[in-house]
């Protein structure tokens, strides 16, 4: 699953508005909204911001990019 929807379906089972995620990671909602609608690539370092909200690891957000480099 694209890392935009993984991080949707995360904030979403955490019952998050992107609105409490932006909060949580430290970023702009709108920034949040940019990402889940792929329209933003995140940087390592907001990856990790949102990881980090979102009680996971980097990894398991980039888990289908990280099976198509292996």
């Amino acid at each position: 699953m694209p890392l935009h929807d993984n991080i949707r379906i995360l904030r979403e089972q955490k019952a998050l508005s992107q609105r409490d995620l932006a909060k949580k990671a430290c970023l702009n909602t709108a920034t949040i909204c940019r990402i889940e609608t792929g329209q933003n690539k995140p940087q390592p370092g907001t990856i990790r911001k949102i990881a980090m909200a979102l009680e996971v690891r980097p990894e398991e957000l980039l888990e289908e990019q990280l099976r198509l480099i292996r």
